[in-house]
């Protein structure tokens, strides 16, 4: 997402370092530090990269009903249980099932 926004960033793949650790006491990946803001957690970062970024584009819809499917799709994204997207319409393959 920073990337697509135009935003400097860096990458600190040493989640456990005491540095990083600083940032994300947990060592949980992704986090930023944005301006002394520490973030954890994708769905948080993305909302608020957008927000503070990228304000009234089309990463973020204000049609709340448009924003609350954005939001299940984060949400459907972030979960760790097994998801079965078949059932999803959006989702389906031509060849049956995902196994």
């Amino acid at each position: 997402m920073l990337a697509f926004l135009g935003v400097a960033y860096e990458t600190n793949g040493a989640h456990k370092a005491p540095e990083y650790l600083k940032i994300s006491p947990f060592g949980l990946v992704p986090a930023i530090n944005d301006g002394g803001d520490a973030l954890t957690d994708s769905n948080a970062i993305l909302i608020y990269l957008v927000q503070t970024y990228a304000k009234g584009s089309h990463w973020l819809p204000t049609d709340p009903k448009e924003a609350a499917e954005l939001r299940r799709w984060l949400t459907i994204a972030a979960c760790r249980l097994p998801v079965r997207l078949w059932h999803v319409p959006h989702c389906r393959r031509s060849k049956g099932p995902m196994t």
